[in-house]
């Protein structure tokens, strides 16, 4: 289990980006745009398109730094549902649980950290 994530936030970006920027396995790096940013350690995969970069959700904000959360730097909106009264997410957690949604085609810089 170590060998597929070490227990930490990974993105998963292609071999070819991955060697052309210097990243080698289990690097940290600053991915962001003008929304926001996130440092989260880099994982080369040959199943990812150049120029595309996957972050699996699920994280908890506890497990970056300075509790940042993969969704940072993504500009889509709430799920209504997490509004709703209720849920843990509108209520204190310790571990800090925020309101979450489904990003896709958010474009992002990538640079190490």
């Amino acid at each position: 289990m170590l060998r597929l994530q070490r227990g930490e936030p990974m993105m998963y970006r292609s071999t070819e980006d991955a060697q052309r920027c210097g990243f080698g396995g289990h690097v940290l790096a600053r991915v962001f745009n003008d929304v926001g940013s996130v440092v989260i350690r880099v994982k080369p995969s040959p199943s990812v398109r150049p120029g595309q970069v996957i972050v699996y959700h699920a994280w908890e904000s506890n497990q970056f730094r300075d509790w940042a959360q993969s969704q940072e730097a993504v500009p889509s909106p709430w799920k209504p549902s997490h509004l709703a009264d209720g849920y843990v997410h509108v209520r204190y957690r310790m571990f800090g649980a925020a309101p979450s949604h489904a990003p896709r085609a958010t474009a992002v810089e990538v640079e190490r950290a």
